[in-house]
């Protein structure tokens, strides 16, 4: 009767995301040279969750 959901409706979200090419243009661009913690697929992440 419990309704135990693993797959939140965030993570379905994520799933139409290709991020292999998402990581093939932030590198191609250069996004991250010089980034120490904060990267782009993490902003990226914080911006769609918000």
């Amino acid at each position: 009767m419990d309704k135990d959901i693993t797959e939140t409706t965030f993570n379905q979200l994520l799933v139409a995301i290709n991020f292999n090419l998402f990581s093939k243009i932030v590198t191609e661009l250069e996004l991250d040279k010089y980034t120490k913690k904060l990267t782009t697929k993490r902003l990226f992440l914080i911006l769609l969750y918000g």
